[in-house]
C-alpha cells in the first residue's frame, strides 16, 4: 500500500477525493488500508489532526460507497455510519468541511502473489458496496511496495553513534536532523511502512540492541526498532511518554534515530490547497518579485480568485524563488476592509532582496498581537548600535516571528520544528542580542516580558523586554524553565522581595531566613537565590536575594513585618531596594 497524503475540501467531497486519487493514478485506500488492525486502533502512518488543530478528521474509503472513517484521536477508526445513521451534512456543504476533511490516502493497484487476493483498482473502489478489499499487509508484493514507498517519499537515513548521533533525547534528534542537509526525524509510517501488523519490521530491518528512536507524529513519541516489541509506540505501551524523552537519561536505549526528507518541500500548511493541483503544476513558470518592487514595497499582497494563489502555493519549494515566502496565516483586508477568505490570499513578503530563501528564530510571545517597537534616539551611539544589529541580521538572516506571522508554539520543541519546517534551526544568543546583555536586540524590543527561544543550550530562553533585556533565563534562575519543555503555562501568587546587598549582607539575610520557624509552615514553593548581578550607582561587587513564598504565607510575614522592614530600611541606604506583590508564571512573564 502506498499513502499519498493529500488535503482537500469542497462540494460533495467524497466524489473529489475519488477523482484526486484517480488522477494519480490511484484508488481511495479501502478501510483495511487506513486501519489494518480494526476499529478503535491507531490508524497507518498515526493519528492526525488539522492544520489548524482541529481533532476530528474524517477521511474516506474506497471499498464502501460514500462512507468515511475517523483517523483522528477521538474514534479512531470508526467509520461515520457507525456513529450515526444520516449521512454527515457537512459532506454536501463547503462550509465548516474543509477543517474536518483534510486528509485522504490513495492507493495504488497492487496484484497479489495468491494469498490475499488484490487490492481494488481505482475505478472500482468506489462503485461496489459488497466489495472486500483485502488486508494491506498480507501480500508479499504490497509489503515490498509499501517499503519501496517509504524509501522514495521519506528518503530515510539511519545514524547511531557510529555515525554522528550522539544525542539521547527529543529536542537533540531534531537538532541533529536539521543538521543532515535540513532534514527532519521520521514520523512512525517511514520507521515501519508495515504500521505493527503482525511480522512488520522496521524500515532497513531490526537492530541488535533494544533501542528506542524518536518520531516526528507528536512530540516527545517514541517506536522501538529492536527485535523484542518491534514497531510499538512507547507511549501507547506505557500510558504516556517517557520523562527521559525530555531531559536524555537513557543512553542505553537511545541510540538510534532516523531522518527523513521533508516531504512535498516542507511547506506544511500550504498542502492544504494542492487539493486542486495537477503534476502539471511542476511546469509553470518561476514566481519572482522584481527587487525594485520589493524594496518599494516590504509586502505585496495579491488577491485572487483562490487558483492563482493555489498555483502559486503548489511552487513554493519546487521552483528557486526569489527570496519570498507565501505567507497565508494572518489576515488580510479587502479594499472594503472585509476579511478575505484564506484561500483567496496570498501574501508575498519581501526581505532584503536577494537569492536566499529567509531563514530566522521563533519568537514566543504571550500577547496575541506583538507590541509596538520602541525608536531609538537619532546618536551615534545608535547608528553604531544599528550597524552592530543590522550585522547580526545579514550574518545569520534572522527572521522573527509572532502570533500575527505563523509561530503558535509555547515550547522549545516546538520553536525547533517550526524552524527546521521552514529550512533553518532557532538562532543562537549572538543573533538576537550581538552587544550582549542590556542592549538592543535584533527586530526591536517588545514592550512587555517576553521570552525567546536560543540555540546554543537546551530549553535556553532569552528575555527580550524591556526589563532583563538579552538576559537568559538560566543567567537569572537556578534551573531552566519547565514550561520550555511542556508548553503549559500554570500561574502562582508570590511575595518578592528583591534587595541588592553586600556579600556580608547576603550572609545575614540568609542567617535571618534560617531563624524563621518555616518547619512549622506547609511551604511547597519557598526558595532563595544569591547570585551575582552588577550592583545600582556603579556597584559591580553587589548581590540579589529573591525571597519568593505563596500568597497564603504574606499573612504569616505580618508577625516579621518589623524585621523585614528594618532590613529593607538598612539596605536602602546605599543600595536599591524592591519589595512587592507579583504574579510570576511558568509561561511567559
Amino acid at each position: 500500500m502506498v499513502r499519498s497524503d493529500i488535503r482537500v475540501g469542497g462540494h460533495h467531497l467524497h466524489k473529489c477525493h475519488v477523482i484526486l486519487c484517480q488522477s494519480r493514478k490511484n484508488g481511495v485506500c479501502p478501510y483495511e488500508g487506513y486501519c489494518p488492525e480494526g476499529e478503535n486502533s491507531v490508524p497507518f502512518g498515526g493519528v492526525k489532526v488539522g492544520f489548524d488543530g482541529e481533532q476530528e478528521q474524517w477521511a474516506p474509503i474506497g471499498n464502501k460507497y460514500d462512507e468515511w472513517v475517523q483517523i483522528g484521536p477521538v474514534n479512531m477508526c470508526m467509520m461515520a455510519t457507525d456513529i450515526q445513521e444520516d449521512k454527515p451534512a457537512w459532506e454536501y456543504t463547503e462550509e465548516g468541511s474543509q477543517i474536518i476533511t483534510q486528509h485522504v490516502m490513495c492507493c495504488p493497484v497492487v496484484v497479489g502473489n495468491g494469498d490475499g487476493g488484490s487490492a481494488p483498482s481505482p475505478t472500482t473502489a468506489v462503485n461496489n458496496e459488497a466489495q472486500q478489499a483485502p488486508s494491506a499487509v498480507t501480500s508479499g508484493e504490497a509489503k515490498q511496495a509499501q517499503f519501496d514507498w517509504a524509501a522514495e517519499a521519506y528518503e530515510p537515513l539511519w545514524f547511531d553513534r557510529s555515525n554522528g548521533w550522539l544525542g539521547t533525547n527529543y529536542g537533540e534528534a531534531i537538532n541533529f536532523c536539521q543538521q543532515q542537509q535540513g532534514k527532519t526525524i521520521c514520523p512512525f509510517e517511514a520507521y515501519c511502512p508495515m504500521t505493527k501488523a503482525p511480522e512488520s519490521i522496521p524500515f532497513g530491518g531490526v537492530k541488535s540492541e533494544y533501542s528506542w528512536a524518536p518520531i516526528d507524529d507528536a512530540e516527545n513519541w517514541w517506536v522501538q526498532v529492536s527485535g523484542a516489541d518491534t514497531c510499538q509506540l512507547y507511549n501507547e505501551m506505557n500510558g504516556g511518554p517517557p520523562s527521559w524523552g525530555m531531559v536524555g537519561k537513557n543512553e542505553l536505549e537511545t541510540r538510534y534515530v532516523m531522518c527523513c526528507k521533508r516531504p512535498d518541500a516542507g511547506m506544511g500548511d500550504a498542502d492544504y490547497y494542492h487539493s486542486s493541483m495537477s503534476d502539471q503544476t511542476e511546469t509553470l513558470p518561476e514566481v519572482v518579485i522584481d527587487k525594485d518592487e520589493c524594496q518599494d514595497h516590504p509586502t505585496a499582497v495579491i488577491t485572487t480568485d483562490g487558483k492563482t494563489c493555489e498555483n502559486f502555493i503548489a511552487h513554493v519549494g519546487r521552483v528557486p524563488l526569489h527570496n519570498t515566502r507565501c505567507s497565508h496565516e494572518s489576515p488580510v483586508k479587502d479594499e472594503n476592509g472585509a476579511t478575505l477568505l484564506v484561500k483567496d490570499v496570498c501574501r508575498l513578503s519581501c526581505g532584503t532582496c536577494g537569492n536566499v530563501w529567509p531563514n530566522g528564530p521563533a519568537a514566543t510571545t504571550s500577547d496575541e498581537t506583538p507590541a509596538e517597537k520602541p525608536q531609538p534616539s537619532q546618536t551615534v551611539e545608535v547608528v553604531e548600535e544599528n550597524d552592530a544589529l543590522a550585522e547580526a541580521g545579514a550574518k545569520f538572516k534572522v527572521s522573527r516571528y509572532d502570533r500575527d506571522t505563523g509561530w503558535h508554539g509555547s515550547s522549545y520543541y516546538e520553536a525547533l520544528k517550526f524552524c527546521g519546517a521552514r529550512g533553518a534551526t532557532v538562532c543562537p544568543y549572538e543573533a538576537y542580542c550581538p552587544q550582549g546583555p542590556g542592549k538592543a536586540i535584533v527586530g526591536g524590543m517588545e514592550a512587555s516580558s517576553q521570552w525567546v527561544p536560543f540555540i546554543n543550550v537546551a530549553n535556553g530562553w532569552i528575555q527580550i523586554g524591556p526589563e532583563d533585556t538579552c538576559m537568559p533565563y538560566n543567567s537569572l534562575n537556578p534551573f531552566p524553565p519547565e514550561w520550555g519543555l511542556t508548553g503549559r503555562i500554570t500561574r502562582r501568587h508570590h511575595t518578592s522581595c528583591v534587595v541588592r546587598l553586600t556579600t556580608t549582607g547576603c550572609l545575614l539575610i540568609r542567617l535571618l531566613m534560617w531563624s524563621f520557624p518555616l518547619h512549622r509552615v506547609k511551604l511547597t514553593r519557598y526558595r532563595w537565590t544569591c547570585s551575582n548581578l552588577f550592583g545600582t550607582g556603579g556597584n559591580t561587587g553587589g548581590k540579589e536575594v529573591h525571597i519568593k513564598m505563596p500568597r497564603s504565607f504574606v499573612t504569616i510575614l505580618v508577625t516579621w513585618k518589623s524585621a523585614l522592614s528594618w532590613l529593607c530600611v538598612q539596605t536602602e541606604r546605599h543600595y536599591s531596594t524592591t519589595c512587592r506583590l507579583f504574579q510570576e508564571s511558568n509561561g511567559h512573564h
